[in-house]
């Protein structure tokens, strides 16, 4: 398991008891393609296209956010390492713009939100909101 934290997070909240690792990132990451602070450069490094690949994306930064989504999209590579993904996108007028979202007022609408989920599960990747 890999995580990826801006500052350090709370003891105990990021072990993962199946494999009893945990790879910490202490640096928040980039969406630049070439970046190490990437996390798609580090997915591509790391897993094969059979592993069993599950990408979780919450940085609470849209255009970073929306930016690996395209980037995954747009890389063959990155579509066939990803099994499951799972994005909190935020999007104009939602309920959430009150109750945590005011910080990075969201630009998408929630049609673009079921255009990007319906091209990445078209492209095989099970991908999931919680909006």
């Amino acid at each position: 398991m890999h995580g990826f934290f801006r500052s350090p997070p709370p003891i105990g909240c990021c072990f993962d008891p199946v494999s009893g690792s945990l790879s910490y990132n202490n640096f928040p990451i980039s969406a630049e393609p070439a970046s190490a602070a990437n996390p798609l450069v580090l997915l591509k490094a790391l897993a094969a296209p059979e592993d069993f690949v599950v990408f979780k994306l919450d940085i609470d930064t849209s255009a970073i956010e929306t930016s690996l989504i395209h980037q995954i999209l747009e890389d063959e590579e990155l579509m066939v390492r990803i099994d499951e993904l799972y994005w909190e996108h935020a999007v104009r007028l939602s309920p959430l713009m009150h109750q945590g979202w005011s910080r990075d007022r969201p630009q998408e609408t929630l049609e673009a939100s079921y255009d990007l989920f319906s091209r990445l599960r078209e492209a095989g990747i099970r991908a999931h909101s919680w909006v």
